[in-house]
């Protein structure tokens, strides 16, 4: 073979050889980019989960707090109605917009309303505590509206 074939030939085969090593270089850099980007989106992930769990946990103990007064209210003379009632006001506004804030939705507007009505009926029937008998049925009904809402909540 001459000589100015064989170098062709090799200047041929190393800047082949050199695009192929560029080639995967740059395919070994874009993987190590998406590594990153899945690794980031599953922390996303995690924390989604973790705040979606936290959130259903809070709803449940809402749910809890409403039933206590319930049977608060039906059992008229339970000491430190009040506190709870005041707890159960207190702690609906900021899970509601914690809510709000993961899973977008005017179900927690509904659920907000319906529990500081559900706790204004409380409260009117825990001021009359020997009348409390007749707000009772209201008492019922505020408190059903409040947990279908939280079951349409836990849907989301």
């Amino acid at each position: 073979m001459p000589a100015k074939t064989t170098n062709r030939s090799l200047w041929i085969l190393t800047a082949g050889f050199s695009l192929v090593i560029l080639t995967l270089a740059l395919l070994a850099w874009l993987g190590l980019n998406q590594a990153e980007e899945i690794r980031r989106q599953a922390a996303a992930l995690v924390d989604e989960h973790l705040s979606t769990l936290k959130l259903i946990e809070g709803l449940e103990f809402e749910q809890h707090r409403a039933s206590t007064l319930l049977l608060t209210v039906s059992r008229v003379g339970v000491p430190r109605s009040a506190d709870k009632l005041t707890e159960f006001e207190e702690s609906l506004p900021a899970l509601t917009a914690e809510g709000a804030r993961i899973l977008p939705s005017p179900l927690w507007v509904e659920l907000l309303r319906a529990g500081e009505d559900y706790a204004t009926t409380v409260r009117k029937a825990l001021v009359a505590p020997g009348r409390g008998d007749r707000h009772l049925p209201l008492v019922q009904q505020r408190y059903d509206d409040f947990t279908r809402l939280i079951d349409d909540a836990l849907k989301l």
